[in-house]
Formats: structure tokens, sequence, C-alpha cells
């Protein structure tokens, strides 16, 4: 029988390059690049507390953050507002390629006309001409889907990735075609749920970003490997392991946590 063994893990330590931002200011800044629409001038914080695009001939937009660079491991999530604008579709992304602006996106996706994906989750390789873009790590949502007020987090290690919804894993696949992305920025993106079309009108759809480079602590046991990731997701800390297994701390707890793991430990590194 195989021996059980408490391993503590200090909460949040390894994330070293961490950035957010509340957009609760008039203006969006030089922490972002809106690579699209190519003039950026829809793309705008509307109310001093929201992400959205003003009316006009878009309804489709690709924020990337470029105020702070991470490492390829890295995070992205974000809030959907209380007042979220109506029948939008909303992505978090990470690795978004500056020479070809392909990116690994995570979302759900609510476009009546996609029939193939249509309620599901889903990871995209995106961003690039329709015949390169491809669906990957889609799964049935069932009757669920996000609400005002949800959190969407996408993260990679190597070309793994991993999505989740408000803290639980919703979808998690590796990505083993030519061309996956190496490296790049994190972003988010945001369109009217059929299709991008002229709007008539204000959109609110991103209350709050957060963003960062992914650290590891690598356990070895008898019975496997472990790589173990921490850090904070809104007012919560957590540990995962790469099997996608999610452990939640409000912060009033412990900045240590143990997690059972059977055999004993031979090595660990960060």
């Amino acid at each position: 029988m195989k021996a059980l063994f408490l391993l503590t893990v200090a909460i949040g330590a390894p994330f070293a390059q961490t950035a957010s931002d509340d957009f609760e200011r008039a203006t969006l800044g030089s922490n972002w690049f809106i690579s699209f629409p190519t003039s950026g001038a829809q793309v705008q914080i509307l109310g001093n507390s929201d992400l959205g695009m003003t009316a006009g001939p878009q309804g489709f937009f690709l924020a990337n953050w470029v105020g702070t660079t991470f490492a390829a491991d890295q995070y992205c999530e974000a809030v959907i507002p209380l007042d979220v604008a109506p029948n939008w579709a909303h992505q978090v992304y990470v690795r978004r390629r500056s020479s070809d602006a392909a990116r690994y996106g995570f979302g759900f996706d609510n476009d009546s006309t996609q029939v193939q994906y249509y309620k599901k989750w889903y990871f995209k390789y995106d961003g690039v001409a329709g015949p390169q873009t491809r669906y990957f790590g889609v799964v049935d949502s069932g009757p669920q889907a996000p609400q005002p007020g949800d959190t969407l987090r996408v993260e990679i290690v190597g070309f793994t990735l991993r999505g989740y919804w408000n803290g639980r894993l919703m979808t998690s696949a590796t990505d083993t075609v030519a061309g996956r992305i190496i490296n790049g920025v994190p972003g988010l993106a945001a369109r009217v749920a059929n299709g991008n079309q002229a709007i008539t009108q204000n959109a609110k759809v991103w209350e709050s970003w957060r963003g960062g480079t992914l650290g590891s602590t690598r356990i070895k046991t008898p019975n496997g490997t472990h790589s173990l990731f921490s850090g904070r997701t809104g007012s919560r800390s957590f540990v995962h392991s790469l099997d996608g297994r999610l452990i939640s701390l409000n912060k009033a707890q412990s900045k240590k946590m143990p997690l059972l793991f059977e055999g004993k430990p031979n090595e660990e590194s960060r």
C-alpha cells in the first residue's frame, strides 16, 4: 500500500508577474493596444466603469494587454458586468502572436448560426484567416451559460490550455498541431453574438481584467510528477495541478495549504 503524505504549498508566491485593471476611469490608456477595429475609436471605457464599444459600424473588438511582459506560461481572466449588453459573445485569450495575430481563445459559443459549436465551451486557435482557425477542447455545457457577474479564465502551460468558469474547470486540451503559438500577450475579445455588425447603442462587455505569469512547483512521487500552480483569482486564492484539480481558499485563510498525495516525495523544484 502506498503511503500518504501532505505537501504544504505557499499560496500566490510563484506569481512574480501579474497585472489587473478595473476600468474605473475615463480613458483606456496605453497599457492596452486595440488591434481591432484598427482605428480603435469605438473601444472605450463606458461610464467610468466598464470596457465596451460605442455605437458605430463595428460590433467586435480585440484588446491586448501590453502594459506588462509575461512569460509564455500565462493566464487571463475577466469579469462580465452586471449590466452587460445583451446578446454579446465573450472570449478571454492568451499568447496573441504579433507576427500573424494568432491567439488561443476560450469562451462559450452563443452564436446560434454556428450550429456545430452552439452552447458549447471551446478553445479556438483564432485571429488568423478563416481556413486556418480551428476549435479544440470543445465540450457541451448543458443548460448552463455565463451570466452577468461571472468570471472567465484561461491558462496555458506549455501547450496545454485550461478554461474556467467561476473557478470551475470547464475544458482542458493540448494543442498538438504545427504552427502552435510559442509566446504572446493576453487579452479580451467580444462581439455581437451572431456576428460582427454595426451597433446602434453603447455596449458594456467587460467589468474588470486580471492576467499574469503562471509559476509552478514540480513534485516527483513514485506515482508520477505533479506540477502545481498557485495564485489568486478575484477574491480567492487557489492551487491546482495539471490534471485540472482546483482548490480555492478565502483570502482570510492561511497563506499556506496542504495537498494530499500518494507515495513519498523525492524531488522538489521551483
